[in-house]
């Protein structure tokens, strides 16, 4: 498997993720984004499904040198985000199954196209991918509530954590997607969920799910622009 691990955390994270057989490979840096999430895997990458990626365009060439020798596809959207939001949020989108959720006045035109019209639904905060973690495509763990409605509304089961557990640079605080990654059933996060009662949801649902639970670092969890991680 691989990974694209945000470039400024990639040192701490890289052997630890190496003890599961993941690769990583530090995330593009983009030049059109500022401070954090320059280096955020999902602010220049949307993963379609196990075997394509949308890529920005200034970050094409950098992750389709790292992906050329697989079975992955990487797909230049011939388009980047903006500095400022909502136009930061081109490739900050979700898949759950056939739907698309995103902010549809923002999203990169190369993601939008892959979904029926009927099928890409409007969210009204930009920051999508990050504030989900996406577990297989089937269960969702989400810190904002009306994210959980839609997936609730799509037929698929997730829980809700509290806002502002996540740690990031620049910000007051990061999101939960942004601070995870999933493979072979293991949820991985970046650190540690120091509120003991959104920890014991987690790991009560990831037990209900039958899923494992990795904490990847013993520093308080911190949003890494999410661990993008793919079977290669």
């Amino acid at each position: 498997m691989i990974a694209i691990v945000d470039k400024a955390y990639y040192d701490i994270l890289r052997d630890k993720l190496s003890e599961f057989n993941i690769k990583a490979f530090p995330s593009f840096e983009s030049k059109i984004l500022k401070g954090a999430v320059a280096t955020h895997p999902d602010m220049s990458l949307f993963k379609l499904d196990e075997e394509t990626l949308i890529a920005s365009r200034e970050s094409f060439e950098y992750y389709n040198e790292i992906f050329k020798a697989t079975k992955i596809n990487v797909i230049n959207a011939n388009e980047n985000p903006l500095e400022k939001y909502p136009g930061d949020v081109k490739f900050n989108a979700l898949r759950v199954g056939v739907h698309l959720i995103c902010k549809k006045d923002a999203c990169a035109d190369a993601i939008m196209d892959r979904f029926d019209d009927g099928k890409t639904i409007n969210s009204s905060q930009g920051y999508v991918k990050c504030s989900v973690i996406d577990i297989g495509s089937e269960y969702f763990v989400t810190d904002d509530k009306y994210l959980q409605k839609i997936i609730n509304g799509l037929g698929h089961k997730s829980i809700l954590l509290e806002k502002g557990l996540v740690k990031i640079k620049d910000y007051d605080y990061g999101f939960i997607g942004g601070a995870s990654g999933y493979a072979s059933d293991k949820i991985f996060l970046t650190g540690l969920i120091k509120d003991e009662a959104n920890r014991n949801r987690l790991e009560e649902f990831a037990r209900e799910i039958n899923k494992e639970l990795i904490y990847l670092t013993e520093y308080d969890i911190f949003d890494v622009g999410t661990l993008m991680i793919m079977e290669d």
